[in-house]
């Protein structure tokens, strides 16, 4: 007899009630992308698509570890507030909500996959997609805060001007990857997954760049 794993359950139906306020939005954010489009540092939408490649990894995850005890309430609980940061602030940036809220959603996301892969470490040798799971999604929020903080800064509030914040994101972009790497090759920690969504903006960036000085006469 299967035995209820009602942890998990509670982590699924996180994970799924986030998918779906986040398809809800995409639909109907076109309010949201020209506000962000202010921003140069901001990535293509085609880059976008690596939440596919976490979310298929987080349900296989979600799958794999049902019924194994993995989903502790304090699993579960930072779980769902990745959910939750993630979801909301996805809903709050399509709705032009307060800076403050938009950024205390985003913060919640980043520190809460952070915490979460921290603490599953010692399982990664055990549910073999949990380390691509939480190690992506680490290196995607934190490029989400950065982004944040760039709409926040220099759309909203209008404190900064795009061309010097592009400056300070793209050094952001390039030299966190070299800090995970370095830190792997000393042998002090194994965190390079978390160095492929960085890769995927720069290259996505500089994509961009170079069609839009061809296109340009």
């Amino acid at each position: 007899m299967l035995q209820i794993d009602a942890n998990a359950i509670v982590a699924i139906s996180a994970f799924i009630l986030h998918i779906f306020v986040n398809f809800q939005v995409s639909a109907k954010r076109s309010q949201a992308i020209e506000r962000f489009s202010k921003l140069s540092i901001f990535p293509p939408a085609w880059i976008f698509s690596i939440w596919l490649v976490i979310w298929a990894l987080q349900a296989a995850l979600l799958i794999h570890s049902y019924g194994s005890g993995f989903w502790t309430i304090p699993y579960t609980t930072v779980f769902a507030l990745i959910c939750l940061g993630n979801a909301g602030s996805q809903y709050a940036g399509s709705k032009d909500a307060p800076w403050y809220v938009y950024f205390a959603l985003l913060f919640t996301m980043f520190a809460s996959s952070v915490l979460f892969m921290v603490w599953s470490v010692k399982f990664f040798g055990d549910i073999p997609f949990l380390k691509s799971a939480t190690q992506l999604y680490v290196g995607w929020a934190s490029i989400a805060i950065l982004v944040g903080i760039g709409v926040i800064l220099v759309c909203d509030l209008q404190l900064v001007s795009d061309a010097i914040f592009t400056k300070i994101g793209l050094a952001v972009l390039s030299s966190v990857p070299l800090v995970f790497l370095g830190s792997y090759f000393v042998g002090q920690s194994d965190f390079r997954i978390v160095v492929i969504p960085y890769v995927g903006v720069l290259t996505a960036l500089a994509l961009r760049a170079l069609s839009t000085h061809q296109l340009t006469p």
